[in-house]
């Protein structure tokens, strides 16, 4: 995604923006910030909340006290039980109304917008929480697509949780839904490398390569393919989930698409577009564009000189050919003619003696 600077710079010119019924989006970037921040501790809360999955065990000193009471080791094993079955639905409680908070700040933040403010207040909340991943990389870099895994799992199976799945649904859907949102982040790196590089990163520089001459052009295409690519990966993710959706809702893999609309598919991809261009200006401001396109120049220069080469060898090649294909001639020639002469001196040597057997024989006939 793009820097904290990049965020907060771009918002204020959005809030100009009046097309499309988008009202005034600035008025509302503090719900904006509110509504992503409570989401990813409404996440991590619900995460905590399944560590204090209650057991009941009993440490060594605890079950020494138990006995010194008199009570029972299974008395207290139900008793710490239910104590911990508390402070778990306490912690569960929290991540419920950290997400409530969340959902009432984006109302907030969307009440009197046009369809596209609407959306750009979508875009703000997803980038807010981007920061968080940002802040994570400068910490611990390369932790960020960590971070942001464990967010998508912690709402994931807040949501399952929320529909009445079991615990083991709940952490098999969070994996899942981890697991698709990690991998389809990595299919490009559309949001200046906070998640790495993706998969297709250098397939699309070879194809920029070849259909840009100029920086401007090549910088032009990588922005589109930064934007592209995160819509993409946005459409495949809400692609996939109602196949593991099916995990905890009791629903068919046909029935959950069935409830599938596209438009919203089609909106999460044009939030994941729109982040992604964010995150191409952010390359354009950082440098790192300009570094990929003096790689792109470096290679493009280096495959020019192994083609000259190759023409030169080639070159070399066929005038050594002509070189020896010429002395072949040359030998070939006096061979010929050689046998010629030869050929020749004894036809006439042959010839000589018929006459004087000839002769000799009839002196007449001579």
């Amino acid at each position: 995604p793009a820097s904290p600077a990049t965020v907060k710079k771009s918002t204020p010119k959005i809030a100009n923006i009046k097309a499309l019924g988008a009202s005034d989006y600035g008025a509302g970037k503090d719900h904006v910030v509110k509504a992503g921040a409570y989401s990813t501790a409404s996440s991590l809360a619900n995460i905590r909340g399944q560590l204090l999955a209650p057991t009941g065990g009993l440490t060594m000193g605890q079950s020494a006290q138990a006995a010194i009471k008199g009570v029972s080791q299974s008395s207290a094993e139900k008793e710490k039980y239910n104590r911990q079955a508390v402070t778990q639905k306490k912690a569960y409680g929290a991540a419920d109304s950290l997400a409530q908070r969340s959902a009432a700040e984006v109302a907030k933040a969307k009440a009197g917008k046009g369809k596209f403010g609407q959306t750009m207040v979508d875009v703000g909340v997803a980038g807010t929480q981007m920061l968080g991943d940002f802040a994570m990389n400068a910490i611990m870099p390369g932790s960020g697509l960590a971070a942001m895994g464990a967010r998508a799992y912690g709402s994931s199976s807040l949501e399952a949780r929320q529909a009445g799945a079991n615990a083991l649904q709940q952490v098999g859907y969070g994996l899942a839904s981890a697991g698709v949102e990690v991998l389809t982040e990595k299919m490009f790196d559309g949001l200046a490398g906070l998640y790495g590089g993706g998969t297709f990163d250098k397939a699309l520089e070879k194809a920029i390569g070849k259909m840009a001459k100029s920086d401007a052009g090549k910088t032009a295409l990588r922005v589109l393919a930064n934007a592209s690519g995160e819509g993409i990966e946005e459409i495949t993710s809400d692609a996939v989930n109602p196949i593991i959706r099916s995990m905890y809702n009791n629903k068919s893999v046909v029935q959950n698409y069935s409830e599938e609309k596209l438009s919203d598919w089609l909106h999460d991809g044009l939030v994941g577009g729109i982040l992604g261009a964010v995150g191409g200006g952010t390359q354009i401001v950082n440098g790192k564009n300009a570094q990929l396109n003096k790689a792109i120049s470096q290679e493009q220069a280096k495959n020019a000189d192994a083609v000259k080469m190759f023409d030169h060898t080639t070159t070399q090649n066929a005038d050594g050919y002509g070189l020896k294909k010429s002395k072949i001639s040359s030998i070939n020639d006096y061979g010929v003619k050689h046998f010629q002469q030869n050929f020749s001196a004894q036809f006439n040597e042959q010839a000589e003696r018929q006459r004087l057997f000839r002769a000799a024989v009839n002196p007449l006939s001579v």
